[in-house]
């Protein structure tokens, strides 16, 4: 998964579709009243209509936004689309073939970054169980780069396992993304070219959805429980909070961390240097959601630990088959402080 608005993004720009028929002219965007009650948002307009749209984010001008869109709900795989703000151009610019996810731009808005399996298998990989709640699937994704037509694809990297949740440094230079490739979900960096691919993060369990600071010293990312930071050069990791579950989460200018958290419905703001959550936004209702972590279709772990020996532990299927005991366990921290002076 890249992280400029994100949680606005995720809730604001790609307002939920239910309900509305699917067109091949897309209408342009069309304006929501906020709930009642609403405090923090307004100005709030829906832009895609119809299937599953998802991962929205946008361009270096503010212009397009890259996402993930199923046209349909019940079939079909996940490919990635430009749209423009106002709602107008939705065009695929994936290839159509197996699953993709996790788009961003970079380069000016000249190219865009991008997971895709297809690579693996061009079929659609087979749909994880939702029937204990949310479950994002750990396929055998690698990261591409293109132009925003689609044209020119070039593949960055080619490890078995996971490689997805890419994001862009501030200067340009280098990508975060989430792997498999060590045996355990670690934080990433390389260069844009897929050279110089180092490992900033160790503790056992989920570490991804990494996200940078506007500064570029940090690198921001989730672990089950915790809102967490490591620095971009790499050194020891920082907690920022506690959470009620796995947050997906932005830096802002001002130095405010923006999450959300699945199992609370809900979006939260915190200091980046550490402290308390402040509720922003939901939850609409109190849902309480297993997370499941799958591999290739099949469940291997249980964040809860339900039907395993130990609780929270388990096992992940790597891509060439192995696999590799893994455990929710507390992330190894060291106290909030203050981020490095900016060079």
């Amino acid at each position: 998964m890249m992280h400029p608005m994100r949680i606005l993004l995720a809730i604001v720009a790609l307002a939920a579709s239910a309900g509305c028929a699917a067109q091949r002219e897309r209408p342009t965007a069309v304006r929501r009243a906020p709930e009642a009650g609403e405090r923090f948002f307004a100005g709030l307009r829906q832009i895609t209509f119809g299937g599953q749209n998802a991962e929205a984010y946008f361009s270096h001008d503010g212009r397009r936004l890259i996402l993930q869109r199923t046209e349909n709900d019940s079939s079909g795989c996940d490919q990635e689309y430009l749209v423009n703000v106002d709602g107008s151009g939705l065009r695929r610019i994936s290839n159509g073939a197996g699953r993709n996810t996790c788009g961003y731009f970079y380069d000016g808005d000249r190219r865009v970054l991008y997971s895709s399996t297809f690579a693996h298998d061009r079929a659609c990989p087979p749909r994880p169980d939702y029937s204990h709640g949310y479950v994002w699937a750990l396929f055998d994704y690698d990261i591409y780069t293109s132009a925003p037509d689609g044209s020119d694809l070039r593949r960055l990297t080619s490890t078995p396992g996971y490689d997805a949740e890419s994001v862009l440094s501030p200067d340009g230079r280098k990508i975060a993304f989430t792997s498999l490739r060590d045996g355990d979900l670690d934080i990433y960096t390389m260069n844009t070219d897929g050279t110089d691919v180092r490992r900033l993060t160790t503790t056992v369990g989920y570490d991804g959805g990494p996200f940078f600071s506007p500064d570029g010293e940090w690198i921001g990312f989730a672990t089950e429980d915790h809102l967490m930071k490591v620095p971009a050069a790499g050194g020891p990791a920082v907690q920022v909070c506690v959470t009620s579950g796995s947050p997906l989460g932005s830096w802002g200018a001002d130095g405010t961390n923006v999450f959300s958290v699945s199992t609370a419905r809900a979006a939260y703001r915190v200091p980046a240097s550490g402290g308390e959550p402040v509720l922003v936004l939901g939850p609409v209702h109190e849902v309480v959601v297993r997370l499941k972590r799958h591999v290739s279709g099949e469940a291997q772990a249980r964040g809860d630990g339900e039907g395993l020996g130990e609780p929270g532990c388990g096992e992940v299927r790597r891509g060439d088959g192995a696999t590799t005991p893994t455990c929710r366990r507390p992330a190894q921290i060291v106290p909030a402080g203050p981020a490095p002076a900016a060079s």
